[in-house]
């Protein structure tokens, strides 16, 4: 159908954007080895904290010129009536933007060498998405989709500082 088309028009848009927390990651990923092994999980936790503010203010700004760009963007290269892909792109970035400060860090368990704790991060990630965009996917259509997929940003949030403190022993 023609929502699906649309939802996929938006979440095309939001992974482009994710790729550029990727590229961040990457840059980010040898400091915390280099950190950890150097000088302990203490200061791996100081730096994710000292790390946050500026994550926030470089991708949740991003994040912000990016929901305003969109519509001008989707207007020029579709133009007519384009508001739900407008809208899907701002309530999906809207969740990216609220958990930006945590994106970079989200590799810190492959990163000091716990596999298993990365794989059960992202696991849980994907069975909350998943659960989620069953229930309010089959409740709200395309709307459902995208709170599902942006409550999934947000509590991907909460199992990395639960999994930092359980794992680390450090508070993100």
């Amino acid at each position: 159908s023609s929502l699906v088309g649309i939802y996929g028009y938006a979440a095309m848009a939001v992974e482009g954007f994710i790729q550029l927390m990727v590229v961040v990651r990457a840059n980010v990923n040898p400091l915390l080895t280099q950190i950890y092994v150097s000088e302990g999980a203490e200061a791996l936790g100081t730096l994710i904290r000292r790390g946050r503010p500026l994550a926030y203010q470089f991708l949740g700004s991003l994040g912000l010129v990016a929901i305003l760009a969109f519509p001008v963007i989707v207007y020029l290269g579709l133009g007519d009536n384009v508001w739900e892909i407008e809208l899907i792109f701002a309530i999906l970035m809207s969740g990216i933007i609220v958990s930006a400060g945590y994106m970079p860090f989200l590799a810190v368990f492959n990163q000091v060498g716990q596999p298993v704790v990365q794989t059960i991060l992202l696991t849980f990630v994907f069975v909350t998405n998943l659960a989620l965009n069953l229930v309010l996917c089959f409740a709200f259509g395309i709307w459902g989709a995208a709170v599902a997929t942006t409550t999934s940003f947000l509590i991907q949030v909460v199992y990395l500082k639960l999994l930092c403190r359980r794992s680390l022993a450090v508070i993100i």
